[in-house]
C-alpha cells in the first residue's frame, strides 16, 4: 500500500499499515498497529523519561541502544488494554501459556513449537486470563464504560507532532475527539488518592498527560486541556477512580518536559551523552535528619 491509498475513516483518522504510509507533516491521527507505531520515527514519552533526573543522557543513550523484550508485567499491561479497548482483537493477539513441563525434551520441543504457533502475540498465564476478563468486565460495569462500548472515541490512536525541534509521537489509549478529552488506563494496586499520587510521581503520569496533550493539541490545532486517568485496581472487587491532574501537575510536567528536550537536543547537535558529574559532589542529609 502506498501512502495515497491510505484508508481515511474520516477528515482526521488515516490508516497506516507500514512505516511507508506515514506522512509525518499530515495533520491527523493514524490508527496502526503497535509494531508500526514501535518502528515509526519520534520520540516517545517513556524514552524522553530516561532523560528525567536523576536519570542522565548515558541513561538515554544506554537505553536507546538496547533492545529489550517487553517483561511479563509489560505483557500483562497490553493485555488488559486489549481486552478493554480493543476487544475484537483480543483473541487474535493473545495466546495462553500452556500448561507444558519445559525441563523435559519433549516439553521444550512443544513449547517451542507453541512459540512458533504464536509468534508476536501476547503471551499470558491462565490466571492472567481470568484478571484481564475479570477487569475488563469491571470497566464495563462503570459508567466509562458506557462511553468505551458505545465507541464515541477512538483506541489506541497516534500522532506525530514537535516539541521544539524534536520530532515525537505519542499513542493514546482512548481518544475522544468531539469533546477533545484523552482517556488513560493505568491498572494499580490501589487508585486512592494518595497512592494515586505517588505512582503519578513515580511513573511520570503527569509528564506523560502534558505530552499528549501537547501532541494532540498540534495534530488538531486546537486545544486539548482534559486528560483523564482511568485507575483500575488490579485485585477483587476491582475498583475504578477516575482522576484529573490539576494544573499544578502539569505546570510541574512542562518544565521537566522542556528540560529533557533541550538535554536531548544539544547532546545530539554535540554527540556526547554525558553520565553523572565528575565533580566530587556534597552528599546532604535528608530533611528528615534535621540540620543542627
Amino acid at each position: 500500500m502506498n501512502r495515497n491509498e491510505n484508508i481515511i475513516e474520516d477528515q482526521m483518522v488515516v490508516v497506516a499499515n507500514s512505516i511507508d504510509d506515514i506522512d509525518y507533516d499530515r495533520r491527523c491521527f493514524w490508527k496502526m498497529s503497535d509494531e508500526v507505531y514501535r518502528d515509526a520515527d519520534g520520540m516517545r514519552h517513556s524514552a524522553l523519561t530516561k532523560l528525567f533526573p536523576p536519570n542522565t543522557p548515558l541513561d538515554f543513550k544506554f537505553n536507546m541502544d538496547m533492545k529489550r523484550a517487553p517483561t511479563p508485567a509489560m505483557e500483562l499491561g497490553t493485555a488488559i488494554h486489549l481486552a478493554v479497548f480493543q476487544p475484537d482483537e483480543f483473541e487474535n493477539r493473545v495466546a495462553v501459556d500452556p500448561d507444558i513441563n519445559k525441563r523435559t525434551n519433549a516439553g521444550k520441543e512443544e513449547y517451542a513449537k507453541f512459540c512458533e504457533e504464536n509468534l508476536g502475540k501476547v503471551i499470558i498465564s491462565k490466571k492472567e486470563l481470568d484478571d484481564c476478563y475479570y477487569m475488563r468486565d469491571a470497566i464495563y460495569r462503570h459508567p466509562v464504560g458506557n462511553m468505551l462500548g458505545a465507541k464515541k472515541g477512538d483506541a489506541e490512536i497516534s500522532g506525530f507532532f514537535k516539541w521544539h525541534d524534536t520530532p515525537c509521537k505519542f499513542r493514546a489509549d482512548y481518544l475522544v475527539r468531539s469533546k477533545r478529552v484523552i482517556f488513560d488506563l493505568k491498572t494499580t494496586l490501589s487508585g486512592s488518592e494518595r497512592s494515586f499520587q505517588r505512582s503519578v510521581l513515580d511513573y511520570n503520569y503527569h509528564t506523560a498527560a502534558l505530552f499528549y496533550m501537547h501532541g494532540a493539541s498540534q495534530v488538531t490545532n486546537e486545544p486539548y486541556s482534559d486528560f483523564i486517568w482511568i485507575g483500575l485496581e488490579k485485585f477483587a472487587p476491582y475498583k475504578i477512580w477516575l482522576w484529573q491532574p490539576e494544573r499544578k501537575w502539569l505546570e510541574m510536567a512542562e518544565g521537566m518536559v522542556y528540560r529533557a528536550i533541550m538535554t536531548y537536543e544539544k547532546c545530539m547537535k554535540e554527540r556526547h551523552w554525558p553520565g553523572p558529574s565528575t565533580n566530587v559532589e556534597t552528599l546532604f542529609a535528608p530533611a528528615w535528619m534535621g540540620r543542627d
